[in-house]
């Protein structure tokens, strides 16, 4: 979850980012000695930016990964492979 919460940040981050540009643009496109200008604010006003992490498949694959990290897969393969290994002794 740890991660989904970092790319968010981020995310958000970016958005913040290019908000910020779209508003300097915005200014630009509105300033008097800016010619022919006026006709891009609208264009400008349809550009959109709205990404949102709270995407359930993410939630599922990060659930996932957090259960994998929680029972030590590590650990289980490790031991099934002993298990494997040792039935040929037990066969004998």
């Amino acid at each position: 979850n740890s991660s989904l919460v970092q790319l968010q940040s981020s995310v958000d981050r970016v958005q913040t980012n290019i908000s910020s540009v779209k508003d300097q643009l915005n200014q630009t496109l509105n300033n008097p000695n800016c010619i022919d200008c006026s006709s891009l604010i609208p264009e400008l006003q349809k550009l959109t930016l709205d990404i949102s992490i709270n995407d359930p498949n993410l939630q599922k694959i990060q659930s996932a990964i957090n259960e994998m990290v929680r029972v030590n897969l590590s650990s289980k393969i490790s031991q099934a492979e002993d298990s494997l290994d040792s039935i040929p002794q037990r066969l004998t």
